[in-house]
């Protein structure tokens, strides 16, 4: 704004486009003077208005003068994630401070190649990527209407293959009921095995079973339930193929309900024979009373890589 110097304003005053206030009044003085003009200066920082009323007014509280602004509001993208990873598929998603677009480029280089699209008109967007090839990097980005994200990468998981126990036998103890039939599903059928009668009491069996494509496994995840007739201390063992011994994975006191147990491995070759077979141990002792491990489901999980 320029104005002579007998009709220099007080203040500019400043709003947004619903008419609050953006900041309390700045008192101006000229900043350059020149041909009998003061030119004063008013600097603000934009946000997220569309609409922006500027006012001079002068001394006498008069507005001598006011124009304002029409802007497109600039969209931003935040939150960006690759979530729900599965060996064919994933979802990306993100928000926008204004509602838009969703739009996703993917493919394995920062070149792209694959679009894929979601709703319009929305601040939280989603989109499914699908088609895709396991154990493999991609590349992504995201689109809001004229507005795209930096580059983003995920990776795909392997195929996953889930075995349960082929046998089972018993290191210490006795068989009570059941066999390795009992441990495929998490039915409350127990495979029972009876701890020893005398000293400090133990129970100590394993199962296994065999794999196919051992040197192709990425990723073991074990998942094992039971309980016990009274409450004991049960410890969880892989064996280790390379070093011929047992592995502890975990260690911890269970009663008279079923606890479930799961761990993953991510470098699992030592725990897989060169003909695929995988082993985990069932061990328990404590006191000088009786009692029985009730198995009730056993599972071996594999990820392989293409």
């Amino acid at each position: 704004m320029t104005y002579a110097p007998d009709h220099a304003p007080l203040h500019h005053i400043t709003t947004g486009g619903d008419g609050a206030p953006l900041g309390t009044p700045i008192p101006t003085e000229p900043n350059i003077v020149a041909a009998s003009r003061s030119y004063h200066f008013c600097k603000i920082n934009i946000l997220n208005d569309n609409e922006l009323r500027f006012e001079a007014v002068d001394v006498d509280g008069k507005v001598i003068d006011q124009f304002t602004i029409n802007r497109t509001p600039e969209i931003i993208i935040s939150n960006v994630r690759a979530g729900s990873i599965t060996s064919g598929s994933a979802l990306i998603t993100w928000t926008t401070n204004l509602p838009a677009s969703s739009t996703v480029e993917y493919g394995l280089t920062t070149t792209y190649g694959n679009t894929a699209t979601g709703a319009s008109g929305v601040t939280g967007h989603n989109v499914s990527l699908t088609g895709l090839n396991s154990g493999t990097i991609y590349h992504y980005r995201v689109t809001s209407d004229n507005v795209t994200s930096a580059d983003y990468t995920f990776t795909t998981t392997g195929t996953i293959t889930s075995y349960t126990p082929t046998g089972t036998a018993i290191e210490t103890g006795s068989l009570l009921s059941g066999s390795s039939i009992n441990l495929a599903v998490n039915d409350k059928k127990y495979y029972g095995v009876n701890s020893t009668t005398s000293g400090t009491r133990q129970c100590d069996w394993y199962g296994w079973t065999i794999i196919a494509n051992p040197a192709s496994a990425a990723r073991l995840t074990i998942a094992y339930d039971g309980k016990y007739s009274r409450t004991t201390t049960q410890k969880l063992y892989l064996w280790n193929w390379s070093t011929g011994g047992w592995v502890q994975i975990d260690s911890r006191n269970v009663g008279t309900k079923d606890v479930t147990i799961i761990n993953t491995l991510a470098a699992p070759a030592n725990y897989i024979s060169s003909s695929g077979e995988i082993r985990l141990r069932v061990y328990s002792s404590g006191g000088n009373r009786n009692y029985v491990c009730y198995g009730d489901f056993m599972q071996f999980s594999v990820e392989t890589l293409p």
